[in-house]
C-alpha cells in the first residue's frame, strides 16, 4: 500500500484559498511516490482520480464539467495529458506547485504516479478445445473483437477484410508521431507482439503456413497502446483505449489486453491506487455494456500477485500452461522449466488468489510481421489471454442469450484444474467445448464422442 502525506498542504492553504473558486472541502491523498519523484525530476506525470462524479454513473456531461472545473483551479504549469469520456479520472504532468494544488483541490480522491508497464512478452487450439466449436461452424462472424496491444500488421492475410476500425493511444509513439490517432493506419504494427496476439484470437483460416486463430470470422478493432519496445509509459494510455472503445464501439463482444503494469497486486486491486481505480472504472464500464475483458496475468513467476489490469475484479485474468511437451524451456532471469508437458503450469505465470483462468500460452505460433503471410512464435500469458478471448467470442456466437457472468462461470467450471507445485489453490484451464456444454444442450456431434 502506498504511503501518503498531507503535511505539505497546510502551508499552502492560504495561497489556494486566494486562487480557488470554492472553499477546500478536504485534502486529497497524494502517493508518497509522486512526491519522491519530484525530488529527482522537475515534473511528474500522475493519474488523478475524482471523487464527486464517481457515483454519477454514466453522466458524461457531469464528468466533463468536473474535469473542467478542476483544470480551472490548477496553476498554469499543469499540463493535461489525458481526459476520458466515461472514466472519472484524468492524467496530468505537474511540477511541485501543481501537485500541491492537487493535494488541496476539492473533488480529488487521490493522486498516484501514472504507472507504466509492458506487453507480456517473454521471449493450442486443440488443448483449449476450441476446434470443436469451429467444426460446428462457429467463427465469431458478426461479432467485434478488440485487440488493445502494440498494433497489428494490417495487411497480413490472416486479417484480410475484417479490420473495421483502428485507434492509437500511445504517448509519443502513435504512427503519426503523436499521442493519439484514430482512423486508418492508427492501429498499425509497432512491435510483433500485437500481431501474434491478434493471430491467436482472430487469425483467419486458409492462409498457407499460418495457424488458424480462434474466432476466424470476427471483425477486428486494432487499438495500439504499446511502443516499439512493447511498453507503455502510462496507465492513462490504457484507460484511454478502453474509454474510446466503450464510446465508439459499444457493441464489442470481447476486448483483449495482453499487457500490464510493472506494479503488481495481491487480490483485487480496484481501490489500490488512482491508476488501478481508473482501470477498474474503465473495465467496469465495458463489462456493463456487455464487453468481456480478458487480460494476461503477467510473466514474473509470482505465486501471490498479478499486474494491473489483470488484478481488476471484473477483468478475466488468464495465466498460462504449456500446450505440449516442448522440452526444457528457459525464460531468461524469470525461470527455467527442466521439463514441460501439455497442461503443465508454466513457471513464468503470475498467479494470485483471484486469477480466473489458465489457457495454453507456451509456445504459441500465430501470425507474424515479417510478411503478409509470416508467422511468429511467442510464449507468455500474453498468448493465453487471446486464446481465451477467441473462445469467448465463439461462445457468444453459439449462445447469444448467455450473459457474461454465465459464460465466465461456464469457463471456470472446466473439468481440468491445474495447480502450481507447492500451492494449495488450483485453477480452471479453458475448455471451450465443456463451457459450451455448460451453457446448453450440445449438438449430436459431441454426444457421439467427438472432441
Amino acid at each position: 500500500m502506498a504511503k501518503f502525506r498531507t503535511s505539505r498542504i497546510i502551508q499552502f492553504v492560504s495561497i489556494l484559498i486566494a486562487t480557488a473558486a470554492a472553499p477546500v472541502a478536504m485534502a486529497a491523498e497524494i502517493a508518497e511516490a509522486a512526491w519522491a519523484e519530484l525530488e529527482r525530476e522537475s515534473r511528474v506525470r500522475v493519474m488523478v482520480m475524482l471523487s464527486e462524479v464517481a457515483a454519477r454513473g454514466n453522466d458524461r456531461a457531469a464528468l466533463a464539467a468536473a474535469v473542467d472545473a478542476l483544470l480551472a483551479t490548477l496553476p498554469a504549469g499543469a499540463r493535461l495529458e489525458r481526459r476520458f469520456a466515461t472514466v472519472p479520472a484524468l492524467a496530468l504532468s505537474v511540477d511541485r506547485q501543481g501537485l500541491e494544488a492537487l493535494a488541496a483541490a476539492g473533488g480529488v480522491a487521490r493522486v498516484d504516479l501514472d504507472e507504466g508497464g509492458s506487453g507480456g512478452l517473454l521471449q493450442g487450439l486443440p488443448l483449449a478445445r476450441i476446434d470443436p466449436l469451429q467444426t460446428l461452424g462457429f467463427t465469431g462472424a458478426g461479432l467485434k473483437v478488440a485487440i488493445i496491444d502494440s498494433g497489428i500488421r494490417l495487411d497480413h492475410q490472416s486479417f484480410a477484410g475484417r479490420i473495421v476500425d483502428e485507434a492509437c493511444f500511445c504517448t509519443g509513439c502513435c504512427p503519426n508521431g503523436g499521442n493519439t490517432q484514430t482512423g486508418p493506419g492508427s492501429g498499425a504494427n509497432g512491435h510483433p507482439h500485437g500481431t501474434n496476439v491478434a493471430g491467436i484470437a482472430v487469425g483467419g483460416s486458409g492462409v498457407a503456413g499460418v495457424p488458424t486463430g480462434a474466432a476466424t470470422g470476427a471483425s477486428i478493432i486494432s487499438i495500439r497502446v504499446l511502443d516499439v519496445n512493447n511498453s507503455f509509459c502510462c496507465s492513462s494510455d490504457i484507460v484511454a483505449a478502453m474509454d474510446w472503445l466503450r464510446v465508439n464501439h459499444p457493441d464489442t463482444k470481447v476486448a483483449n489486453l495482453s499487457l500490464g503494469t510493472g506494479a503488481r497486486f495481491a487480490g483485487d486491486c480496484d481501490q489500490a491506487a488512482a491508476f488501478t481505480q481508473a482501470m477498474g472504472a474503465a473495465v467496469d464500464g465495458l463489462v456493463a455494456q456487455g464487453t468481456a475483458v480478458t487480460v494476461s496475468s503477467g510473466n514474473n513467476g509470482s505465486s501471490i500477485d498479478m499486474q494491473a489490469p489483470a488484478c481488476v475484479r471484473n477483468a478475466i485474468s488468464v495465466g498460462a500452461v504449456y500446450d505440449a511437451n516442448v522440452g526444457s524451456q528457459s525464460f531468461g532471469s524469470v525461470c527455467t522449466a527442466a521439463t514441460t508437458a501439455a497442461d503443465q503450469m508454466t513457471c513464468f505465470s503470475n498467479l494470485s488468489t483471484t486469477t480466473d483462468l489458465l489457457a495454453p500460452g507456451a509456445p504459441i505460433t500465430a501470425a507474424g510481421t515479417g510478411s503478409t503471410s509470416a508467422t511468429s512464435t511467442f510464449s507468455g500469458t500474453s498468448m493465453a489471454a487471446p486464446m481465451t478471448a477467441g473462445c469467448i467470442a465463439l461462445l457468444r456466437q453459439a449462445r447469444p442469450q448467455a450473459t457474461l457472468a454465465q459464460i465466465q462461470a461456464a469457463l471456470e467450471a472446466s473439468p481440468t484444474r491445474i495447480a502450481r507445485p507447492g500451492m494449495a489453490q488450483d485453477y480452471p484451464r479453458v475448455d471451450c467445448a465443456a463451457a459450451l456444454a455448460q451453457l446448453g444442450t450440445l449438438p449430436q456431434i459431441f454426444s457421439n464422442g467427438f472432441e
